[in-house]
């Protein structure tokens, strides 16, 4: 045992002298991949939208919506540039949250980033390949959004639970430690002027109630306060709704 001890002893300071006489010889610890340094949703941006005439396809008018941007902040602590090749957003929640108030004859058609099939039930994944490189110990902020394909006149705001992972070019992942919950903003208005009319009213109206904006409220509240990273339009939008419901209590 002892021999073995000294042989060891003996190899592990010739390594040693080795590396003091050539320092280049040296092999490099690993270097990290990409590193996500900050995620919000307080970004914004006027997403392009076609409006289409539901009877012939024909397009009436073009318009913005305004809609928060998930963005998400890179750093590449590595000598070499580092490409990210797809985004793929897991989405494990997607909620309508308002009350009915009349439709239309109108769909609108928005310019989002990663689209939203109307008809898929949750949870389900969307894919987006991509192109995007960060410089080797540079810092680059990746930004999407997210929406539905399309809406028609008498939709309510739509609500998307989601976390995101990035693939890289060398074949690895990168999953953003933040969960988030993100509102497409279209109609918001819409929905909160006709619950302040049946909030007015007191009873029944044409379409929205009384007891449906009480309940509504109840559902947007409770994505509002979910935990991770919440987009602003939710928040407004829950506290429109509350504010209406507290009125109702006065």
């Amino acid at each position: 045992m002892g021999i073995i001890v000294g042989v060891l002893t003996v190899v592990g300071t010739a390594i040693g002298t080795f590396f003091l006489l050539f320092p280049d010889a040296q092999p490099e610890p690993d270097q990290p991949g990409l590193e996500v340094t900050a995620v919000d949703l307080d970004h914004e941006q006027a997403i392009a939208a076609d409006a289409l005439s539901a009877a012939d396809g024909s397009k009436t008018a073009m318009k913005d919506w305004k809609s928060s941007l998930v963005s998400v902040v890179l750093r590449n602590p590595s000598d070499d540039p580092v490409l990210v090749r797809r985004a793929e957003v897991h989405l494990g929640s997607v909620s309508g949250v308002g009350c009915p108030y009349g439709a239309g004859d109108l769909e609108v058609q928005a310019r989002y980033h990663f689209k939203v099939p109307l008809e898929r039930k949750a949870p389900f994944t969307l894919k987006r390949a991509m192109a995007y490189s960060v410089p080797p110990h540079g810092q680059e902020r990746l930004a999407f959004t997210i929406g539905p394909e399309s809406v028609f006149t008498g939709a309510f705001p739509t609500v998307y639970q989601f976390r995101l992972t990035l693939h890289l070019d060398d074949g690895s992942t990168l999953k953003v430690p933040h969960a988030m919950t993100y509102m497409d903003p279209s109609y918001a208005e819409t929905v909160l002027a006709a619950a302040e009319r049946a909030v007015e009213d007191g009873e029944r109206s044409a379409f929205t109630t009384v007891d449906c904006v009480r309940e509504q409220e109840a559902v947007a509240r409770r994505l509002a306060g979910a935990s991770g990273l919440v987009s602003p339009e939710l928040k407004e939008y829950s506290a429109g709704l509350t504010r209406l419901v507290d009125r109702m209590a006065d």
